[in-house]
């Protein structure tokens, strides 16, 4: 009887053994599940980041294209002004000029004349 006993005890164990197993596997598949499906989320949330990060990056391009293009049409607004500046003073030293012209014709007029009169006299 007591080997009886024994031999339930010793199969009782083994059920329980089993049981403890069988539980401890079915915990490691919910785990594993739980495991994949945050994996699955992150690398979904890594998909949306990729574009996100490639419109971060396009946005970027823009702002310093567009800030590449504000400094060019700056220096071409500088270089229109000086341009300008200059154009002005050349006309101004010609009409110096012009005027210097005149003054040297009308001094030239009249040396002609005072010669003339010379030679007539």
């Amino acid at each position: 009887e007591l080997c009886g006993s024994a031999e339930d005890k010793n199969t009782q164990l083994k059920i329980e053994n089993e049981k403890a197993l069988l539980n401890q596997r079915d915990n490691l598949m919910t785990q594993i599940k739980l495991m994949r499906a945050t994996i699955q989320e992150k690398d979904s949330l890594l998909d949306g980041f990729v574009p996100a990060n490639k419109h971060a990056l396009l946005l970027d391009k823009h702002e310093k294209t567009t800030n590449e293009l504000n400094v060019q049409s700056k220096k071409c607004s500088d270089l229109q002004q000086l341009m300008k500046e200059r154009a002005r003073s050349y006309e101004q030293k010609l009409v110096e000029l012009e005027e210097q012209l005149a003054e040297q014709d009308s001094i030239i007029a009249a040396l002609e004349i005072e010669l003339e009169r010379n030679m007539e006299g």
